[in-house]
This record gives C-alpha cells, structure tokens and sequence, in this order.
C-alpha cells in the first residue's frame, strides 16, 4: 500500500511540474551571455517529434538543430537543447497546458495546426508543414461518397476524437450536421487504435500519420470526401516570448526555408521516399 502511494505521489508531483511549465533561458540573457539553454518538448508524432528514445529526434528536432546553427552563424550564440517531454507525450492537452505555463526559451514541437484561436495563447512559428487532414476507417467499411452520405454509410458507427484537437473541433461540426455520436481516447494513439481494429469507428488524422499507418501495411481506409487541406503545422512558444522574432527571422531568411535544400534534406532522411512522394501527390489534388 505505501508503495502504491508513493507511486502515485511521483505521478501526481510529475503531473504537477508539468502542468507548471519548464523555463528557459531568454533570447536577450542568450545574446547577452552568447549563449543559452533552451527547453524542447513535444507532442508525440511518428517521424517528426518523437521521445521514445530518451532524447528528441525527427523531423522536427533537426529543423531546430538547423536553427541552432543558424543563430550561432548570425549571432555568435551557442544554443544547448534540453529535451523535456511531458508525462505523457500523447496527451495533447497536457502538452499544450506545459508550454503555456513556460517561460522564456521553451519551443513546443509536434503536429500543432496554426489557428487563430491558438495564437491568442501561444506565439507560434512559421510553418514548417503543410498538412491535410484525412477521414479514416478500419478498411471494410464502404467507400464515402460525399459528407453528406455520413448518415448512411457510417450508420451505427460512432466518431473517436481528442479533446483540445483541431480534428475535434471539426468531428463536433459535423456532429451538428450529421447526428452521430462521439466518443474520446485517452490519446492519439489509442484514438488510432480503436479505429483500424474496429470497423465501428471513423476519426480525422493528420497526412502523415495516415501515409505512415498505409506503408506499415495497418488495415486503413481514406475516404478522400472528407479531405480537409489548407493546415499547416508549426512549433509553439509561450506568449510574448522573445525568441519568437528569431525563429521567425530563421524560417523567412534567404528566401524560405522551406524552400531550400537543408528542408529537403531534413524530410528525406525521417519520412520514406513512397511517403513524401504520396504526401507531394495528394496535397497537390
């Protein structure tokens, strides 16, 4: 019993710090003192923000080792990374509550969509993805026409969401309209699982998670009617934060970075070949 208790006190007191935010060095204490301690932490997703290993990789991270290098190249800065996740990476609103709660030199990476909403809590980057978001199913479930046809072809299934998501907010939207019912994970993965081992359920992922789920052969079905582009991803700071101009200035400089080779490669080395080249295919549509 005591050891059930002290369990659950590490819990509870994680969950507090986390709920409390992490706290960074700022970018004047940086260009002052030429150099600065910077906090990442991250929402799990597969190739572009992952922790499993103890340390950041993916496609983000290195779009932010790529950033070190610049500021050390323009302002002579040396930037140290400290990888901070969260008690559980999945949990998206846990994550966002810690960077909200940070302060000074804090960058929350993942699969974050711009909003206008979002913005009145967070500073947020410049894109560094731009993504689509897919309607998916376990893959006997009938083709969907149109959204309309939800009412009839997923009769008797029921949507799986998350709360504090973009994709939730657009599962309740169609709600409204269509009438079904909604039910919610614990987590982006067992959102994910609930929906590919069961044909009773239908949910809103990201292109990339999708792209990712079909090359390790997971049973998924896309219904393209439900395609939502028009979103792109960016990493997230705590309001007012300082180093918000210089992430800024380091995705617009010498014409874009996502424009340019360094972009290229950071895509190439974390996402298969067939999975950009799908990816490049269907935002294209």
């Amino acid at each position: 019993m005591r050891y059930c208790l002290t369990i659950l006190l590490i819990t509870f007191l994680h969950l507090t710090s986390n709920s409390q935010g992490f706290k960074g060095d700022t970018w004047a204490e940086s260009l002052r003192n030429k150099r600065g301690n910077v906090i990442l932490t991250n929402v799990h997703l597969a190739k572009f923000s992952d922790g499993e290993s103890g340390k950041g990789t993916g496609i983000c991270f290195d779009i932010m080792d790529d950033f070190a290098e610049y500021v050390l190249k323009k302002y002579g800065v040396v930037v140290t990374y400290k990888y901070q996740p969260v008690a559980d990476p999945t949990n998206f609103q846990m994550f966002l509550t810690a960077v909200e709660n940070s302060q000074g030199g804090v960058f929350g990476l993942g699969d974050i969509t711009i909003t206008d909403q979002r913005k009145n809590i967070f500073d947020f980057s410049p894109p560094y993805f731009s993504n689509m978001a897919v309607l998916v199913t376990e893959k006997s479930v009938p083709q969907l026409s149109s959204l309309g046809r939800i009412p009839t072809t997923f009769k008797g299934m029921r949507a799986v969401s998350q709360g504090g998501t973009t994709h939730d907010k657009r599962l309740k939207e169609l709600k409204d309209q269509y009438g079904f019912d909604i039910i919610y994970a614990a987590s982006s993965v067992d959102k994910t699982f609930r929906v590919i081992t069961s044909p009773k359920y239908f949910t809103y992922i990201d292109l990339p998670n999708y792209l990712e789920l079909r090359a390790k052969g997971e049973n998924i079905k896309r219904h393209p009617a439900g395609d939502v582009k028009g979103e792109s991803y960016g990493f997230i700071l705590p309001k007012g934060s300082d180093w918000t101009p210089v992430i800024t200035e380091f995705f617009n400089a010498d014409g874009g970075y996502m424009k340019g080779s360094d972009y290229k490669k950071v895509l190439s080395t974390n996402l298969n070949p067939e999975v950009v080249k799908l990816m490049d295919e269907i935002s294209s549509k």
